[in-house]
């Protein structure tokens, strides 16, 4: 199984940073055209700033299940209510 950007919305791969152990995921309409990833490859470590410095260090581990994958996208598209003063008073 792979996940492209082509993917149904409810593919979605866990990550573990190599470097920090901090858990991630790679959601379908984060990767560009041409990016395919399965288990084993690497990907950017958002916690550790890969992106920033060219390095893939988050190890692709496995899919989550369809349900929780359904659970994650409408957590992300819930958007934030918190303005600009409450978001740095944590």
């Amino acid at each position: 199984m792979t996940i492209t950007r082509d993917s149904k919305y409810t593919v979605v791969m866990r990550t573990i940073c190599e470097r920090c152990g901090t858990e991630g995921y790679i959601f379908p309409d984060q990767l560009a055209r041409d990016e395919k990833y399965i288990v084993g490859n690497h990907y950017f470590s958002k916690c550790c700033a890969g992106r920033k410095t060219g390095e893939k260090r988050s190890l692709c581990k496995y899919f989550v299940s369809p349900g929780r994958a359904d659970r994650l996208q409408k957590i992300r598209s819930r958007g934030n209510t918190l303005d600009e003063q409450e978001k740095y008073q944590f």
